[in-house]
C-alpha cells in the first residue's frame, strides 16, 4: 500500500509539473459542512445586571459530572454533551446548574445562564450555622446533616467541599445510596440546606431562649 501510494504521488507530481513539495494539496474540510461552535466566554454571562447585587469572584465553581446524551430518530442521531456544577461563595449563596448543548461550549454556557436564576441564599448565622438536623431524599439518595460543635466532614468528598463552600461547619453529614447519582446528590443537598435556620429563628419555633439551643457533641 506503501509503494502504491508513492507511485500516485509520483506520477501526480509529474502530471502536475511540481516541483516543492510544500505546494502539495492539503486537506480542506467541505465547505457545504456546517461547523456550529459558540464564540466567547460562557463566564460572561454570570455577572450581575440591573437590579442584581452579587460579586462573581466570590464564588467557587465544583464541576460534579459530565457526559454524553444521545438522541436516536429515524433518520439521524444526535449527540449532546451534558454538564452538572454546583457554586457557593461559602456565605450562604449557593446555586447549581445543568447545561446542555452540541458541545461542551455550548453547554458551559447555557450552565452559566441558569446558575443565575438558581441562586438561593440561606440565612446562616457564623457562630451557629446549624440548630437542627436537616433531612433529605431524592430517588434513592438519602442525606442527614446533624449539628455539631465542630465539623466532621467523613463519608463525601464532594458533600465536604459543597457543605464548605455553603458556609455551613457546625455539622456532619451521614448519606446513604446504593449507587453514585450526582443529580440525586445535588437535589437532596439542595433541600437539606435549604432547611437551615439562624438560631433567632429556631428558637422562635421550638418555643427556647438562643443560649438553650446547642448541638450535639
Amino acid at each position: 500500500n506503501l509503494e502504491n501510494f508513492r507511485e500516485k504521488v509520483y506520477d501526480y507530481e509529474h502530471t502536475e509539473n511540481i516541483q516543492d513539495h510544500k505546494e502539495m494539496p492539503k486537506y480542506e474540510t467541505d465547505p457545504y459542512y456546517k461547523i456550529r461552535q459558540t464564540t466567547g466566554g460562557p463566564s460572561k454571562y454570570f455577572y450581575p445586571t440591573k437590579g442584581e447585587i452579587f460579586r462573581p469572584r466570590d464564588f467557587t465553581l465544583l464541576f460534579l459530572e459530565t457526559d454524553s446524551v444521545c438522541l436516536v430518530t429515524e433518520l439521524q442521531r444526535i449527540n449532546h454533551r451534558r454538564i452538572l456544577v454546583f457554586i457557593g461563595n461559602g456565605n450562604g449563596v449557593i446555586g447549581y446548574a445543568k447545561g446542555k448543548g452540541i458541545d461542551y461550549q455550548s453547554a458551559f454556557q447555557n450552565c452559566y445562564i441558569q446558575l443565575k436564576r438558581n441562586l438561593i441564599v440561606i440565612d446562616l448565622d457564623p457562630l451557629l450555622t446549624n440548630t437542627g438536623m436537616l433531612k433529605a431524599r431524592h430517588n434513592d439518595y438519602r442525606l442527614w446533616i446533624y449539628p455539631r460543635g465542630r465539623p466532621n466532614y467523613w463519608g463525601s468528598m464532594q458533600i465536604m467541599h459543597m457543605l464548605i463552600y455553603t458556609g455551613m461547619y457546625h455539622c456532619r453529614f451521614v448519606v446513604k445510596s446504593r449507587k453514585k447519582d450526582n443529580y440525586s446528590l445535588v437535589y437532596a443537598f439542595m433541600e437539606a440546606v435549604s432547611q437551615a435556620k439562624k438560631p433567632s429563628v429556631a428558637a422562635e419555633m421550638f418555643g427556647k431562649k438562643i443560649a438553650a439551643l446547642s448541638y450535639h457533641p
